[in-house]
């Protein structure tokens, strides 16, 4: 019984490992598209001024 209890642990931790992993992932993708369109629209702004 305990180990079946320390089996499900131990999956439900590597579950959990592998989600928040995916969600930084997106969150460092979502940062790295903002962080390029702001640079485009400075680009295209220094453009502009010319």
């Amino acid at each position: 019984m305990a180990e079946t209890v320390a089996r499900a642990e131990h999956l439900f931790r590597l579950r959990y490992r592998q989600e928040l992993a995916g969600t930084l992932a997106m969150v460092v993708t979502a940062a790295r598209v903002f962080m390029a369109q702001a640079v485009i629209l400075l680009r295209l702004d220094l453009i502009q001024q010319l």
